[in-house]
């Protein structure tokens, strides 16, 4: 989930100690495989990824999400600002076809563009205004092949600008309106939680659980996932 944020190096570095020490956890964030593969697997589904895809995910924390791509036949590069995090990453899934990479996410250049980048609850988009993070998805972009994917995932209880602890919230439409400032070729948006991960596996990624999602989620203020899948131009 760490990369650093757009400003001081007293700034970076604080905020790389943070993570660090968190990472020093093992499973920091409790994630369970039963309830992120479908979702992982409803991914690769409408981003129409094939086997042997080669994807950066961009402030991969311990590993977790860019295990679960490997595991789904993509080539897979992670990059998160938390040296802790990639070295416990590297330590959990060194069986895996895997690289773990620390550095600054917006430093990374990639040899090769990919043909995907992903990207969930990244700490670069933790800001307000959600707009301030424009700059941060273009220069991602620019590890992105022309025609590649992009998928943006953030985990929020719609409430504009609800601070959850130290994570901020997003409400839909505000998300919704910043990517689409973006010019791409196609753009495909979608709420969903747990529940719909299990219970409908990869077809949880669909129109009509995404609106009941945006009308139920911010009146009971559980989390859910806005999901944003586009093809670069």
């Amino acid at each position: 989930m760490a990369s650093s944020n757009i400003g001081s190096d007293s700034t970076n570095s604080s905020l790389q100690s943070h993570y660090d020490r968190l990472y020093a956890q093992t499973n920091y964030f409790g994630h369970r495989e039963k309830h992120y593969d479908p979702f992982v697997r409803a991914l690769v589904k409408v981003s129409a990824l094939q086997p042997g895809s080669t994807l950066l995910d961009v402030g991969c924390g311990q590993g977790f999400f860019s295990s679960l791509f490997a595991r789904h036949g993509m080539k897979v590069v992670g990059i998160d600002f938390s040296k802790q995090a990639v070295e416990v990453a590297r330590a959990e899934y060194h069986g895996l076809d895997l690289e773990f990479i620390a550095c600054d996410a917006l430093l990374y250049k990639a040899q090769v563009p990919f043909d995907c980048i992903f990207t969930r609850s990244c700490s670069l988009y933790n800001r307000s205004p959600f707009e301030s993070s424009f700059e941060v998805t273009r220069v991602l972009l620019t590890n992105l092949r022309n025609n590649g994917v992009f998928v943006f995932v953030y985990n929020t209880n719609l409430r504009e600008q609800y601070h959850s602890g130290a994570w901020l919230n997003h409400a839909y439409k505000t998300i919704r309106r910043c990517l689409m400032s973006l010019d791409c070729a196609e753009m495909r948006f979608f709420v969903v939680n747990k529940l719909d991960m299990m219970v409908f596996g990869d077809r949880c990624l669909n129109v009509v659980l995404s609106l009941i999602n945006r009308a139920v989620v911010p009146i009971a203020r559980v989390g859910c996932e806005v999901v944003c899948v586009f093809r670069k131009k």
